[in-house]
């Protein structure tokens, strides 16, 4: 899975480096955000890599289902 940006297309990279915290100090949290032109999607998802894909996995299959991939995000 893989998410692109709305703005140039790039394919996004994630940043889950809060989510490695050893003492615990921060909200393990992901974002993704697009190399090129410096856009953070979805500004955070709480929780790790995988669980953060796992938000995006469903909300596209979501998407799908409903007829609504051609739309803008609400």
């Amino acid at each position: 899975i893989s998410g692109f940006c709305p703005r140039c297309d790039l394919e996004l990279v994630y940043d889950d480096s809060s989510a490695q915290d050893p003492l615990g100090r921060l909200e393990p949290k992901t974002e993704f955000i697009c190399d090129r032109c410096d856009h953070t999607v979805v500004a955070s998802v709480r929780g790790k890599r995988p669980y953060a894909l796992s938000v995006v996995r469903r909300e596209i299959y979501r998407r799908v289902r409903l007829g609504l991939y051609l739309q803008e995000p609400q």
